[in-house]
């Protein structure tokens, strides 16, 4: 079975006040934690979904592509 990982990062945080995806845990963004996990998943890639325009979490998300 060939498995994909889909983390989905295009809400617009409205309940969490707006900025969830950078947002400050454990000294590195939400978004930084939920690659990781994707990243170890058993899965042969990963695909990003970001909203449009969101620059700072397009550029976080390229920093870790490979």
């Amino acid at each position: 079975m060939r498995l994909e990982a889909i983390v989905l990062a295009a809400g617009a945080a409205s309940r969490f006040g707006g900025g969830k995806l950078l947002a400050d845990y454990r000294g590195r963004p939400l978004l930084d934690h939920a690659l990781d996990t994707a990243l170890a998943a058993p899965a042969r890639g990963v695909t990003v979904v970001l909203r449009p325009g969101d620059a700072a979490a397009l550029t976080l998300v390229e920093a870790r592509a490979e």
